[in-house]
């Protein structure tokens, strides 16, 4: 199938219009190479942040799932239970004592070394 255009779209630019009209087609070109590849790699690495993280939810999930399966009690050391039991029964029925002074009050203005010298 032949088209008849016309011979205005069939003939190229001239050099002084293609100078002038098309110099920034390289450039242009140059960077929508750019943008896809940027594209490309947002992609990629979207796609690696989602497999990695669902690869290690997966992997945590089977390692909880081995760690319920493996559940066991203890034994109770007794001796050391008794032992831990008296020391803290004996260290709180002790008495504190008690502050001589309220230290929410001022406290008292301190006297120089000749006035306590004087006082002896």
């Amino acid at each position: 199938m032949k088209f008849n255009l016309p011979k205005f779209f069939l003939q190229k630019p001239d050099a002084a219009l293609r100078d002038t009209e098309f110099r920034h087609t390289s450039a242009l070109r140059l960077l929508t190479l750019l943008i896809i590849g940027l594209l490309v790699f947002a992609l990629g690495a979207t796609a690696f942040f989602v497999y990695r993280s669902v690869t290690s939810s997966i992997g945590q999930i089977q390692s909880i799932i081995l760690l319920q399966s493996e559940l066991y009690i203890e034994p109770i050391d007794f001796d050391a239970f008794n032992k831990v039991r008296s020391a803290w029964n004996i260290k709180h029925a002790t008495t504190t004592m008690m502050i001589a002074r309220d230290p929410f009050n001022a406290a008292n203005e301190a006297t120089s070394s000749e006035s306590i010298a004087n006082s002896q």
